[in-house]
Parts: C-alpha cells; sequence; structure tokens
C-alpha cells in the first residue's frame, strides 16, 4: 500500500483550468475502466486520477469510477489529490454541461449522490449542509477530521456550480429569445428533479426549498456572529443555490405564461423579513 500522503489544509477551486479541447462523445474503453478500476482498488490513487484526466479530453467518465474515488476523498483515503480530483468535477462541468442533453442531466443525477447510501442527490445535499452547517455527522460512518467539513464544503460549491450553469444557460437562452414562451427547457433540469421532484409546479416552497431557505437564513446569521471564513463561504454558497433553484422556478413561470414575480416576492419577503427577525440581512447575487 503506497504510503500515506501530506494533507492539504484546504482545497480550493478557484484557479480553474483552461480547456481547449473539442471533446467526443466516445464510449469509455473498457480496457481503461479495468485499469482505472484495479489502480484505486490498489490504492494508487496519484496513477488513477492522472489516467483518468488524461482521458477527459475524449471521453466522459462513467459514474461509477467518479464515484469510487468519491468514496475515497470521503472516507480520506485520497489526501493530497482531493483537490486534482474536485479538478477532474470542474473539466466535466466545463467540457459536458447538464444542458448539453437529457442524457447529461440524468448523468449529474446520478453522480452527485453518497457513493456509499446512493439515496439520491438531495439527500446528498442535506447531509452535506447539515454537517457543515450544525456539524451533524454525515449519511454513513466515515473518517472524520479537521479536514471533513472543508471536504463537504468544495461538495457544495461543485453543486452551486452546476445549478448556477443550469440558471446561467436557461438566462442567456432567455435573453436570445425573449418571447418566453419560445423559452424551451429539455430534459429534467437538475434543479427541478431536487427541488420539485421531476414535476412542474406552481409552488416555489416545496420541503426541499423550505429546508434550504431555513438553512441559508440561519448561516447568514451565524455570519453575522462571526469573522470565521468557513462561516462566509457557506452562507455564500447556500444563498446562491437558493437564488439558482427561485431563478429557475422564475423561468418556470415564464415557460408557462404565467406572472409568478410579485407572488413570490412578497411571500418571499415577508417569510425572510419575520425568519430574520431584522437582525440579518441578505442578498441574491
Amino acid at each position: 500500500m503506497p504510503p500515506k500522503a501530506v494533507r492539504y489544509n484546504c482545497i480550493r477551486l478557484e484557479k480553474q483550468p483552461v480547456y481547449n479541447v473539442e471533446v467526443k462523445n466516445a464510449e469509455f474503453p473498457r480496457g481503461v475502466l479495468n485499469l482505472i478500476e484495479s489502480l484505486i482498488e490498489g490504492q494508487f490513487f496519484k496513477e488513477a486520477i492522472e489516467e483518468l484526466s488524461s482521458l477527459q479530453a475524449h471521453y466522459i467518465p462513467p459514474v461509477c469510477l467518479l464515484h469510487a474515488l468519491l468514496e475515497n476523498v470521503l472516507q480520506d483515503n485520497i489526501d493530497t489529490f482531493s483537490g486534482r480530483y474536485f479538478h477532474i468535477l470542474s473539466a466535466l462541468l466545463h467540457l459536458h454541461p447538464p444542458w448539453k442533453s437529457p442524457a447529461m442531466s440524468r448523468y449529474y443525477l446520478e453522480l452527485f449522490q453518497c457513493p456509499t447510501c446512493m439515496k439520491g442527490a438531495w439527500s446528498l445535499v442535506e447531509v452535506l449542509i447539515r454537517s457543515c452547517l450544525f456539524n451533524e455527522s454525515f449519511c454513513h460512518q466515515i473518517s472524520e477530521n479537521i479536514g471533513s467539513k472543508v471536504l463537504h464544503l468544495t461538495l457544495l460549491k461543485f453543486f452551486f456550480n452546476l445549478v448556477e450553469s443550469e440558471v446561467r444557460h436557461l438566462s442567456q437562452k432567455l435573453y436570445d429569445w425573449p418571447d418566453s414562451q419560445s423559452l424551451k427547457i429539455t430534459g429534467k433540469a437538475i434543479l427541478l428533479e431536487i427541488f420539485w421532484s421531476g414535476s412542474e409546479t406552481s409552488g416555489l416552497l416545496t420541503k426541499p426549498v423550505n429546508m434550504l431557505l431555513e438553512w441559508t437564513i440561519y448561516s447568514h446569521k451565524e455570519k453575522c456572529k462571526s469573522n470565521d471564513v468557513f462561516k462566509h463561504e457557506l452562507a455564500y454558497l447556500l444563498t446562491g443555490i437558493l437564488g439558482a433553484a427561485i431563478d429557475y422556478w422564475i423561468f418556470l413561470g415564464l415557460k408557462m405564461g404565467r406572472n409568478v414575480m410579485r407572488h413570490m416576492s412578497d411571500d418571499l419577503g415577508t417569510y425572510i423579513s419575520l425568519s430574520c427577525d431584522g437582525k440579518c440581512v441578505f442578498v441574491f447575487s
């Protein structure tokens, strides 16, 4: 077994790699899949990640490989190479965004869930937020250490980038075709599947949206009490995820020809005002 590497103190995603390669939708070679699986099983994570990274210009990584690596990331087996794993996810999102096709939307919904519990994307989002916000245990037993919360925050950051890319794409489509009736939302969007269980609804405050709203308000109350960088980053991410969900719901309203803005702003504004009790204010970016 390879010696344990020096741990990162923090995983940062701000510096994104540059991608100039046209990716081909070719099937992942079976021989290479077996090789990378063997490397992961042997705990040769550096080699497995390097092999996977070198193939991203030509193939979409199978979910099973990303899950196998994520399982080891969560168990703190990969250590130094965790940052490189998240660079693979960043490259994947850049090269193959969820709105590229219905198949890619399904791909991300399959990918973004706990690789051990496999209970769906919302379950992972919930457990990550609870871990970061309330120091609650993960959905299954993992190696708890000082870097675990940073790891969970980094996964939340990837989720924020994921849903933000959907909203940004729809916003661009709306800009290109101002006639809301011509706005087409193809496939099952990730935001729709996670926050509205896959059905278009006139109601904004579903159970997941309500929970996210409560957590976002709580995170801002905690942020206002402290200069802790982690708490400030968490409040920023939760606000961004909530904002993406609300934006998507507005897009659905435009698509269906209904004016939801006034109803949403009145109800949501009152709810936030009462919940914050005038002690803390946050704005959607």
